[in-house]
């Protein structure tokens, strides 16, 4: 299956690896491969995870307190956000 980040949450990872490095050198490093173990539980079993809207479904990470919002499209995984848990809730619905 393939998967890709919408524009706006490619630009959420980016920036929070980037306040994570810049607390502690590693720790955006440590975040982005967090971000990715995520992903790959997403790939393995895209519809495991919860539905929270038509098609909008969650997975949280481990390690640290950030949601992955993501939709199927055929063979298709579109990553619709990296959301802090402190973000307003559905900030990421006008992506769809």
């Amino acid at each position: 299956m393939k998967w890709g980040f919408h524009p706006q949450a490619r630009l959420e990872l980016d920036e929070s690896a980037d306040w994570y490095e810049s607390q502690n050198p590693g720790l955006g490093l440590r975040f982005l491969d967090e971000v990715e173990k995520t992903i790959g539980r997403i790939l393995e079993t895209p519809e495991k995870w919860r539905k929270i809207d038509a098609d909008v479904r969650r997975c949280l990470m481990d390690n640290f307190p950030f949601t992955i919002f993501y939709r199927i499209r055929g063979t298709f995984i579109e990553i619709l956000a990296v959301s802090h848990h402190g973000r307003r809730p559905g900030y990421w619905k006008p992506r769809l």
